[in-house]
């Protein structure tokens, strides 16, 4: 932000503005329309001295009056993006006049009665086949008519998705928004009473859109059914894919559905394994095993009922990965040296662990100076039975510094026993 206020870019027009913003930003008495009066100042220097920009972002102030006249003045604008959707009023018919190249529209809320009918009202103006990406990052109320207006007007060019607090039994209605690339559902767990139609009509939307490479079904508790289907697909292979919130136990045709996507990068499950039994660890790690081309591998909860076999055997040949976070519990030395890997920058364990000083430091002095530059080894949740001392930390911090120019946290697990314990 510094830059842009400096009088080589803007002159004396916008370098005003800095006393002004810095003295709002550090008061709390100023009223809320002279903050909106100088970004509205501000919004006018900026778009009336730069109309090459391709990119605008608005503060909550910004009004939709305001917007139109700035758009106006922006024919190479590409992509907006927004904190309050409200600012979107009417805007529509400006960026389909001013803006040929506009194609991508994020907004943080949009809190109104009316805000899907709206979004569908502005979706609906712009230019047919135009809209490669759509975010909404909170609540908009996202139903019927947003859905439906992408579906009509954007469903050849839609290829990113991020919908969060949306109507999940409208989804269905995207169904012809097969140019997807990318999608990002947060369900904020509402799914609970989703029904087997619904969830069998999401899917089939999916597994339609061939060149699909990125899934994200987070806080949704359906989001293993919806998904397995789609990794069935033959004609689709995905480069990421996470999921959070399904059931771990009898998933096993989940993670097999998992070996037809070898051509994952990055993969991050996170599940409920409260009645996981020994027969899913083993069918996740021999299923997961198989993800070579694996280079970012998160794990949280499913992985609780790791030990040091389950570990060694998942990353045997993932000789790829350049982030692994796991959980587990009784993990030791005995891992480290399985995890010594070419490309590895990010090692978390959030698992109960018995690492020793000699354990770690023969791992730091196994890794490459240069592939693993910048490595950071984390471990969360050790057991307070083999606490490492501040000045071993110290020791082990050293070492990496030297080695690879990482660095290291270390945390014990605080739990009620290991409280009274270390107070004993």
């Amino acid at each position: 932000m510094k830059e842009l206020f400096d009088r080589d870019h803007f002159g004396n027009d916008l370098y005003r503005f800095r006393t002004s913003l810095r003295a709002l930003s550090k008061s709390l008495l100023v009223r809320q329309q002279e903050k909106a009066k100088i970004l509205k100042e501000v919004g006018e220097v900026v778009t009336g001295r730069a109309p090459l920009l391709e990119a605008f972002c608005g503060d909550d102030d910004i009004l939709s009056s305001s917007l139109s006249k700035w758009v106006t003045r922006l024919p190479r604008l590409r992509c907006l993006e927004l904190w309050r959707g409200d600012a979107l009023k009417g805007v529509e018919e400006v960026i389909r006049e001013n803006c040929p190249f506009f194609r991508s529209l994020s907004i943080y809320e949009w809190l109104s009665l009316e805000s899907d009918l709206m979004l569908a009202t502005f979706l609906a103006g712009l230019r047919p086949q135009t809209l490669e990406s759509f975010e909404v990052i909170s609540k908009a109320g996202i139903g019927c008519d947003t859905l439906l207006a992408l579906n009509t007007r954007h469903q050849m060019s839609l290829k990113e998705l991020k919908l969060s607090d949306a109507n999940l039994t409208a989804l269905p209605m995207l169904k012809d928004c097969v140019a997807l690339e990318s999608l990002y559902l947060d369900a904020g767990f509402t799914d609970h009473g989703l029904e087997g139609p619904f969830i069998s009509g999401i899917a089939t939307w999916l597994r339609g859109c061939k060149k699909l490479q990125n899934v994200s079904l987070v806080r949704m508790r359906h989001s293993s059914e919806i998904v397995k289907p789609v990794l069935l697909e033959n004609d689709i292979k995905l480069l990421k894919l996470e999921l959070e919130g399904y059931k771990i136990a009898n998933s096993k045709e989940l993670y097999q559905a998992l070996t037809n996507h070898t051509s994952l990068r990055s993969l991050k499950l996170k599940g409920d394994g409260s009645d996981a039994s020994r027969a899913d660890v083993d069918i996740l790690v021999e299923c997961l095993a198989k993800l070579t081309n694996l280079r970012d591998l998160q794990l949280r909860d499913v992985s609780d009922n790791f030990d040091d076999a389950d570990i060694c055997r998942l990353v045997c040949d993932l000789n790829e990965l350049q982030v692994f976070w796991t959980s587990g519990y009784g993990i030791s030395d005995e891992v480290l040296p399985a995890l010594v890997k070419p490309k590895l920058r990010s090692l978390l364990f959030n698992a109960m662990t018995v690492f020793t000083i000699e354990g770690i430091q023969n791992f730091i002095w196994s890794l490459d100076p240069e592939q693993n530059k910048g490595l950071a080894l984390s471990v969360l949740n050790a057991d307070p039975d083999s606490y490492l001392t501040d000045i071993e930390q110290g020791l082990i911090c050293t070492s990496m510094m030297e080695k690879v120019g990482g660095w290291f946290e270390f945390f014990l697990n605080r739990d009620i026993d290991s409280d009274l314990s270390l107070s004993d």
